[in-house]
């Protein structure tokens, strides 16, 4: 990419598209009431389309929408999977896996300015889930899920992909374990700036405890080694501004500690510190006096949960001091970034939800170090029937960008969604989902307008807990 130049590629796009998330094989074992599990069914529907909570605060990218809903704790996820998996082997029990998601016709499939590239894709995978009990208080789980992805015309987007994982959770009494490492290569969208489905990796190892020390007090502490790569392969038919995605290689170290005072009515505060630490790896960054952002930092960390049966509260605040590391143009930033959310009435059939945050994303532009990423929103969910579930959500936001030299351009993106989803529960084991998004970004600079527009429509069969 030029120096002081803008990515080409990310003005006027639309991507329309249709897709259907995994269906699973139908589980065997105990299963709860019909009416429970109907519920269960369209939250894990959700979660399928909607996105979960990020591992790692540096995330490149959070689809719009918000929270699917209240979410499942990870013992009463891992045992719920274990008790419905459909073969058993002793101790073991193993879910077998099939998939056809992102079933999607794209019609700008490299947002150019007017592009008229269009093509179908689609991604169909097969695999395994396995759970094993050793002894009453540990469980190992493992999975196993290859991809494939296929284009109509682009064959240089063909690709095998897949996700794998294994874990060891340990809950005893009021301790909590968890140690596992997972590599997800898939086909997504990984930054606001170039909204189009392209390939990546993510490895990441990850160790968390949580122990009480004597009456409400608990300390919590946890480590994770991140590792982010772009798949994106030029080619003589692919778009620079994919082939840029690779100036994002990054290696990710952070490690939390705290304590956290568990106060009564079911609401917990917790106060603790982060130590991070971020690493550009790819070789093209040494190239260019701005394209490397490695910085670390030391911040101090606030957590507020609160979990009833009518509300449910989850906020974390981060006062973040980073600075730059190894030589590297990251401007130093000093600002707070947020992740909540808060769910009303979440036991009756109308509830409502606001989530939003503050998150800091490294840019693809030469001139700009990172922008932070600002969003606000609410959904609102209707339990219309005991098979039916119906949800809307609406948010702003602001993406601001911090200049890495003087004379750059001010650059703020006004970022506007909404969509909505219908959930149907087919007896007790099927469902579908149907949802519509729209996207808009709007930029104060000419030329960098666009537009995401998705239609997605999916199909599961069984339960949907999972641990990853």
């Amino acid at each position: 990419m030029p120096e002081g130049g803008r990515a080409p590629g990310l003005a006027g796009r639309t991507m329309t598209h249709t897709s259907a998330i995994q269906p699973t094989i139908t589980r065997r074992g105990s299963h709860p009431a019909p009416a429970r599990r109907s519920r269960a069914v369209l939250l894990g529907l959700l979660a399928g389309l909607l996105p979960l909570a990020a591992w790692a605060q540096f995330d490149q990218y959070t689809a719009p929408g918000g929270p699917a809903g209240r979410p499942e704790d990870r013992k009463g996820a891992l045992e719920n999977a274990s008790a419905e998996a459909r073969w058993r082997l002793g101790q073991l029990r193993v879910e077998p896996w099939i998939g056809l998601k992102d079933l999607e016709y794209v019609d700008n499939a490299f947002g150019a300015p007017g592009g008229k590239t269009g093509d179908y894709t689609a991604t169909v995978g097969a695999g395994l889930r396995a759970y094993l009990h050793s002894g009453p208080k540990l469980i190992w789980a493992a999975h196993a899920l290859p991809e494939y992805v296929w284009w109509k015309d682009l064959s240089e987007r063909r690709r095998v992909n897949g996700r794998y994982g294994i874990g060891a959770f340990g809950f005893w009494n009021h301790l909590n374990l968890e140690a596992t490492a997972t590599r997800d290569q898939e086909q997504r969208v990984t930054t606001p700036e170039l909204p189009e489905p392209v390939h990546s990796r993510t490895d990441r190892a990850h160790l968390s405890l949580d122990a009480p020390i004597g009456g409400r007090l608990s300390v919590f502490g946890s480590g994770e080694k991140g590792q982010f790569r772009s798949l994106v392969r030029g080619t003589s038919g692919s778009d620079p501004a994919e082939s840029s995605l690779a100036l994002l290689d990054r290696d990710e170290t952070i490690w939390r500690a705290g304590l956290r005072y568990n106060l009564p009515r079911r609401w917990s505060v917790g106060l603790g510190g982060e130590r991070s630490q971020v690493d550009f790896v790819n070789p093209a960054v040494r190239l260019s006096a701005f394209a490397d952002r490695s910085n670390s930092g030391t911040s101090p960390l606030l957590q507020i949960r609160h979990d009833s049966k009518e509300v449910f509260l989850s906020l974390e605040a981060v006062r973040r001091s980073l600075s730059p590391s190894g030589g590297s143009s990251f401007v130093p930033f000093k600002s707070t970034t947020v992740d909540g959310q808060a769910g009303f009435n979440t036991a009756r059939r109308l509830s409502y939800w606001l989530y939003g945050g503050r998150s800091l994303l490294y840019s693809l532009e030469a001139g700009y170090s990172y922008f932070t990423d600002d969003r606000l929103g609410g959904a609102l969910v209707w339990q219309a029937g005991r098979r039916t579930n119906l949800r809307a959500f609406v948010e702003g936001g602001r993406d601001g960008y911090t200049a890495a030299r003087a004379g750059v351009a001010e650059r703020r993106d006004d970022v506007r969604s909404f969509g909505a989803s219908a959930s149907f529960t087919l007896g007790r084991a099927y469902a579908a989902v149907l949802q519509v998004t729209r996207s808009d970004f709007r930029s104060n600079l000419a030329g960098l307008d666009r537009a995401v527009t998705s239609v997605g429509l999916g199909v599961t069969f069984g339960g949907a807990s999972t641990w990853y």
